[in-house]
């Protein structure tokens, strides 16, 4: 039963956010909300900050996104940073490849967090389309770049 309801509860959550977000979702001023898409910080240029206002919009755009769920207390999180900042980079500096980076603070964006049933930091995804696929190797720069580029490709769709 617990099952069922939190199904029912995660796809009424999933239908309001997008509704929310096909409208457009406002600030409180009346204007369009707008937050940055790339961290500012120099190491982090090539990873995108997907929030909920942003989601839809940036990894609906067609491309291949690898996506990192995590909290900024989490050690695990905070020790693997700059191996992700490395995959963006890679990613970015390899323009063939067509893999754009992303990550969300599920602190902040909990109704995302709840959308991909993330349960452990940092949670690796990817999204391509509307198929979603969940990474569950090992966490390193390679196995992450090689799950984007091509293995994602033989897991079934999360």
């Amino acid at each position: 039963m617990i099952n069922n309801r939190y199904v029912r509860w995660a796809w009424l959550l999933a239908f309001l956010f997008s509704f929310q977000v096909a409208s457009g979702a406002t600030s409180d001023s009346g204007t369009k909300s707008k937050s940055p898409d790339t961290t500012s910080s120099g190491s982090d240029l090539d990873v995108v900050v997907l929030t909920s206002t942003n989601f839809e919009r940036m990894v609906g755009d067609g491309s291949v996104w690898l996506v990192e769920f995590y909290a900024p207390w989490c050690t695990h999180c905070m020790s693997f940073a700059s191996t992700y900042s490395e995959i963006a980079r890679h990613f970015h500096s390899n323009s063939k490849l067509k893999v754009r980076v992303g990550k969300v603070d599920t602190t902040q964006q909990r109704a995302l967090g709840q959308r991909f049933s993330v349960h452990a930091y940092p949670s690796f995804f990817v999204v391509h389309g509307s198929s979603v696929y969940e990474f569950e190797g090992s966490r390193s720069k390679n196995g992450l770049i090689q799950f984007a580029t091509k293995g994602y490709k033989d897991q079934p769709v999360s």
